[in-house]
């Protein structure tokens, strides 16, 4: 009787185990808040979308932004660091000054000097 009550608690225990270690699994990879977006990393991050958004309007009718700030952003950890920013931007066509909010995301691997614009579309 006690193996039975043994073989119970401990069957018991390893299935506890194993769907905790299934939902912080679940959690890797995933999208954390930015705690501070005023750090100036996160602002030059910001930045740099931005430039980057401008520089690829060259060969297209679009006009440029300039960075105001960063609303909210995520991070997310995956071969370096992703960042998803939402950016507020003023439109600069030369007749009104139209101020939106974007969303950017960025990829970031600071040990290799690399970072690169993955999407940069409008939000509001």
């Amino acid at each position: 009787m006690v193996s039975k009550s043994v073989l119970f608690i401990l069957t018991t225990i390893l299935s506890m185990i194993s769907s905790t270690s299934v939902r912080s699994s679940s959690l890797v990879g995933g999208w954390s808040p930015i705690k501070n977006l005023n750090e100036p990393d996160i602002v030059d991050v910001g930045r740099f979308a931005v430039k980057a958004h401008n520089l690829a309007l060259t060969n297209t009718t679009g006009n440029p932004l300039t960075f105001l700030n960063i609303e909210r952003g995520d991070s997310q950890v995956v071969a370096g660091m992703n960042y998803r920013l939402y950016i507020k931007a003023k439109n600069n066509d030369g007749e009104s000054s139209d101020v939106h909010i974007y969303k950017a995301v960025v990829w970031v691997k600071t040990w290799m000097h690399f970072i690169k614009l993955t999407s940069f579309e409008i939000c509001a």
